[in-house]
């Protein structure tokens, strides 16, 4: 099955005048990032001014860190008294 060729788009110019600087509001939590839309008065309804602050940020991501390592697999399971399993006699 062959995949769908995406287009090209245009870059999306900067921030035009008229502009609110705080339509959209971007956030790093735990390593979460949410994009929260800001225009309750217009039931955060998508405009320009958020695409154009939206979009750069969903192209360009940079690769995030864990927060913690991965323990390594386990190679036994654990017994249930917590002591390491012993082999019949």
């Amino acid at each position: 099955m062959k995949m769908a060729e995406s287009t090209p788009t245009p870059d999306i110019p900067k921030e035009q005048p008229g502009d609110d600087p705080d339509d959209v509001l971007f956030n790093n939590i735990y390593g979460v990032r949410t994009i929260e839309l800001n225009r309750p008065k217009k039931l955060n309804s998508l405009n320009a001014s958020m695409a154009r602050k939206i979009i750069p940020r969903l192209r360009v991501r940079p690769p995030s860190q864990p927060l913690l390592p991965l323990p390594p697999p386990l190679t036994t399971p654990p017994s249930r008294n917590g002591l390491p399993p012993t082999s019949p006699k």
